[in-house]
């Protein structure tokens, strides 16, 4: 290792190889800390000044980034010293074929990409994807799949992911193919693989639901459920593959189908037990069923399991904390209440009276709520429940409820007259 005379010391390490070695015995022993990061910093500036090679200090600049990336929030600071690494790397003349490059701009698109420069993110991963792509055919060709596949692998999975985000959803489908494509054509099929495979397949089928390819998410999430069934994968990811299947299946207006991966998905997350999340989404998949069971006109049953839905959330609405913002849950129950007494009415039995309750229910549930979600609800629900009073012949409620609904819809549109309004869009 290059260096003057006077920067070697402790049995010729140069004082930028002390600082690293002991940043990296830091590293591994306490893990990722500020004080490790300025090590790793320091050991980059001592580098520079003894004029070591110019990947010694990248390298120690972006150690320094990685450790600011598990240790702190501060983006700004890791971005510094990614960036610091990737200005160095430029002096190189084959900077664009060296995989640190590759790595150091991939870890400043994924520091970019949290702190918002979405655009420059993909940017750092597109040329980090061209870079990796040349080392992985390299390895391709000589006769398996080695660090470079496993890297260009991770790229490509982020770039999607931030396509996604970014509501390019053509870009992140292809992003997204090609790594399947890349999995299967190359990779010695395990569990593990597999079990990567689904992920990226379920990933896939979710970007073609957002282009309305909802056969294509059918297909993308039946092979993601069987790769996960055959490995025996962590049952919320199979609950929600399950899950969005059903979504697509409702699209394409398959109901009864709709309904039995629903009840597929309710089934595994009740098996979740107490695992985080797990009731939200036995929550929702309750709810998608009593929506099927509705949109296939199964009325009564429709009513019953709206009524299970809104059991669950008012559960979790009692397993909240003190003082947290329980607004959503009840905007959610109520919307459970409001279907199940709109079935209520409808079914064969017509069970008015229950219909009634229901609706009582809801507007206790939202009329403490002043968002506009919440007062769009009531004024339908208003309108709605002085139906029913009519029928009663309870012309006093049904008035009542007619003028609470005027007044709701009168006070929405005041509140839109005095939005300002966006310039209308060229064509």
């Amino acid at each position: 290792m290059s260096g003057s005379d006077g920067n070697k010391m402790n049995g010729g390490l140069s004082e930028g190889a002390r600082l690293f070695d002991r940043a990296s015995q830091m590293f591994e022993t306490d893990g990722a800390s500020e004080q490790c990061a300025l090590l790793f910093e320091q050991a980059g500036q001592a580098f520079e000044k003894e004029n070591a090679p110019v990947r010694q200090s990248a390298m120690a600049y972006n150690r320094a980034g990685m450790c600011r990336f598990k240790c702190s929030d501060d983006t700004s600071a890791e971005a510094a010293d990614f960036e610091r690494a990737r200005d160095l790397m430029k002096s190189l003349p084959d900077r664009n074929g060296d995989p640190l490059m590759a790595i150091i701009r991939s870890n400043l698109a994924e520091c970019k990409a949290r702190s918002g420069e979405r655009e420059e993110a993909a940017k750092l991963y597109r040329q980090s994807a061209v870079t990796l792509s040349d080392l992985m055919y390299d390895e391709l060709s000589k006769g398996s799949a080695g660090e470079a596949f496993d890297q260009y692998v991770g790229v490509q999975k982020s770039l999607a992911q931030l396509y996604r985000d970014m509501g390019e959803y053509i870009q992140a489908q292809t992003c997204f193919t090609r790594v399947i494509s890349l999995i299967e054509n190359h990779s010695q099929r395990s569990d593990q693989t597999d079990s990567m495979l689904a992920g990226f397949y379920n990933a896939r089928g979710t970007v073609r639901y957002r282009v309305k390819d909802y056969a294509g998410e059918v297909e993308d999430c039946t092979r993601a459920i069987l790769l996960s069934e055959r490995v025996g994968d962590d049952l919320p990811g199979l609950g929600i593959m399950y899950s969005n299947r059903g979504e697509a299946y409702e699209m394409l207006g398959m109901y009864d189908a709709m309904i039995v991966d629903m009840r597929q998905a309710a089934s595994i997350f009740e098996k979740c037990g107490e695992m985080e999340g797990a009731k939200e989404m036995l929550f929702r998949s309750t709810f998608s069923i009593a929506k099927g069971l509705e949109l296939s006109e199964r009325l009564f049953e429709a009513a019953k399991t709206y009524g299970a839905a809104a059991e669950l959330m008012q559960e979790l609405r009692d397993e909240t904390d003190e003082g947290e913002d329980t607004s959503s849950m009840l905007k959610a129950e109520a919307a459970c209440r409001i279907s199940r007494a709109a079935c209520l009415c409808r079914c064969e039995l017509h069970l008015y009276y229950d219909s009634l309750r229901e609706y009582n229910r809801a507007a206790a549930l939202l009329e403490g709520l002043e968002d506009r979600g919440a007062l769009s609800k009531l004024e339908s629900l208003y309108l709605l429940r002085s139906e029913l009073y009519e029928a009663f012949d309870e012309l006093e409620e049904a008035k009542a409820d007619y003028l609470r609904s005027k007044a709701i819809s009168e006070r929405l549109m005041q509140t839109d007259e005095q939005q300002p309004q966006q310039p209308q869009e060229q064509v």
